[in-house]
């Protein structure tokens, strides 16, 4: 099976717990395959979860060809206006794919530590 160029969504799940029930598949609101933005409906209904018996809890968005790590361009739209905290109160979650198989995905948090995301789970997949 092919992977598309670029996937982004989100996971959420009951309010109040730390479960994941659902999935949502978003398009990609981006000009470029180089990067992801949730845009129009998606967004609105993103932002709306916050509010909603299952609010979103994980964002993610596939790296094509590259690998699972948080680039500068997804901090940036990760990290608040004024820097000093997350655009949204979820995790980010980045898998990396390479032509028919994952090879790596990793989760990251943001940390008010280390004043940014920093990764708390990376799992291997298939080798390049």
């Amino acid at each position: 099976m092919a992977y598309p160029s670029e996937c982004c969504g989100w996971l959420s799940g009951p309010a109040g717990g730390d479960s994941v029930t659902a999935l949502r598949p978003c398009a990609n609101g981006a000009a470029s395959g180089a990067a992801y933005t949730l845009d129009g409906a998606d967004l609105l209904a993103f932002a709306m979860s916050f509010d909603g018996p299952a609010p979103a809890r994980v964002l993610y968005h596939s790296h094509p060809g590259g690998h699972a790590v948080l680039s500068e361009a997804d901090r940036r739209l990760a990290t608040n206006a004024w820097g000093d905290g997350p655009a949204y109160p979820v995790a980010h979650l980045v898998v990396a794919l390479h032509a028919d198989a994952v090879t790596d995905a990793a989760l990251f948090l943001w940390s008010e530590a280390a004043g940014g995301f920093v990764s708390i789970a990376r799992w291997t997949g298939a080798p390049d």
